[in-house]
């Protein structure tokens, strides 16, 4: 319900401060970079967890690496509490530049779910062309090194907790934008008040489908990497926005 005074809830993150990288001697939840917590079973130790770069290999803008460790499984994501509802506060928008140096043994998911628990492993799971969802409520993109066909270097749009049935075959989530090793791309994902979400890459507005999300499911907006090997996953990130409907019931 409109309502005056301010009625936008916005974060922006452009990672130009010195948060402290999540260390094995720190509480896990006291840990955060700008807005965002840092959550995840991958983020305990020393070399994870999500710092900007030095400003001597930094790009200009300021860019955070966001690492997950080196155990199979594990994530490393930033995040916000669960404090969108879909059908009070939509348009619910979340957008971020990434980066990946390499197509490697790693997975990745940026949108909106339920799910965002400190010990909290991957929200979805993908192998060869099936994908396998874990949480109820999930809408963004998601990438997996394990996919296999014709749509395994793409970014794909995946949904869950709406009216529209769950789509499983990575082939139909395919957004049909390969992922520019090396060059930044930028993601947005939208939610209507009905549940309809729209997914553009670099501006382009690559699916729109009816149903997508749950209206009155509390949801987290966050980005995450999840290692698959010994090899660190990594994702560099350039800026996040998060942009809702304050919610004015009384």
């Amino acid at each position: 319900m409109a309502q005056s005074g301010i009625g936008i809830i916005e974060i922006f993150e452009d990672f130009f401060g010195e948060e402290d990288r999540l260390t094995g001697t720190q509480t896990i939840y006291k840990r955060s970079v700008g807005p965002f917590r840092v959550y995840g079973c991958g983020s305990e130790d020393g070399a994870t967890g999500g710092v900007p770069l030095d400003e001597t290999v930094c790009p200009l803008g300021g860019v955070a690496v966001v690492t997950a460790s080196t155990t199979a499984s594990d994530i490393t994501g930033l995040t916000t509490t669960k404090m969108f509802d879909v059908a009070l506060m939509a348009p619910l928008i979340m957008e971020a530049r990434v980066q990946f140096a390499g197509l490697d043994s790693k997975s990745f998911f940026m949108g909106f779910s339920d799910e965002n628990d400190e010990a909290e492993t991957a929200i979805l799971t993908s192998s060869g062309t099936a994908v396998t969802y874990v949480a109820s409520d999930l809408v963004g993109f998601h990438w997996d090194h394990s996919m296999t066909g014709v749509s395994e270097d793409d970014w794909h749009g995946v949904y869950r907790g709406g009216s529209a049935a769950d789509e499983t075959d990575s082939a139909e989530l395919d957004l049909d934008s390969t992922i520019a090793v090396g060059l930044w791309d930028i993601l947005r994902v939208e939610i209507d008040n009905n549940g309809t979400a729209r997914w553009y890459v670099n501006g382009v507005l690559k699916k729109t489908l009816e149903g997508a999300v749950s209206t009155t499911a509390n949801l987290a907006a966050q980005l995450y990497v999840e290692s698959h090997s010994t090899t660190a996953g990594v994702v560099y990130v350039d800026y996040i926005l998060v942009r809702a409907g304050r919610d004015w019931t009384r």
